[in-house]
């Protein structure tokens, strides 16, 4: 074992040994053949192929608020339903005076805070209409049917926005 080792001791400074002994000739032809087997190995400076996208970085810090938007233009908006007691009643009102009331089953009247057509949207599959408020006690209120698919009325959620 200890002959081994003396024997990679001695081939190693060796080798280290003949390598300081070039002569100054010898040593520029070595650095011309290094180089050209560099430029070669190093595809003569033109690109390879383009490699795999790598794996996306992590997100970036949120960026500052924006302004505030405009005021709104609607004088009044709200979202109606039914009720626990099964009546249509508003899950939120922004303007509108009074609670809705419902006459008979998909006819539902909401106080108006002007007399002017409404904007209407269903929260589910049916239709939706307003109508001259002759169930409803004239122009102080808004008449809103509802039909189901099967165009019967029903009581169904909306939408109600007033401009």
């Amino acid at each position: 074992m200890i002959l081994a080792i003396c024997a990679l001791v001695l081939a190693c400074t060796g080798g280290a040994f003949a390598a300081g002994k070039l002569t100054g000739p010898q040593k520029k032809e070595v650095g011309k053949i290094a180089a050209k087997v560099a430029k070669k190995n190093a595809g003569g400076g033109t690109k390879g192929p383009k490699g795999a996208t790598g794996p996306a970085g992590p997100a970036g810090p949120a960026g500052p608020a924006g302004p505030a938007g405009p005021a709104g233009s609607a004088s009044a908006y709200g979202t109606v339903g039914v009720n626990g007691a099964g009546n249509m009643a508003f899950r939120l009102n922004v303007g509108f005076p009074g609670e809705p009331t419902n006459p008979q089953p998909g006819i539902t009247c909401i106080p108006a805070p002007k007399n002017v057509p409404v904007s209407l949207t269903l929260q589910e599959p049916g239709f939706i209409i307003q109508v001259a408020p002759n169930q409803c006690g004239g122009a102080s209120n808004y008449q809103i049917e509802t039909v189901n698919l099967n165009l019967v009325r029903t009581d169904m959620a909306f939408n109600i926005v007033v401009p």
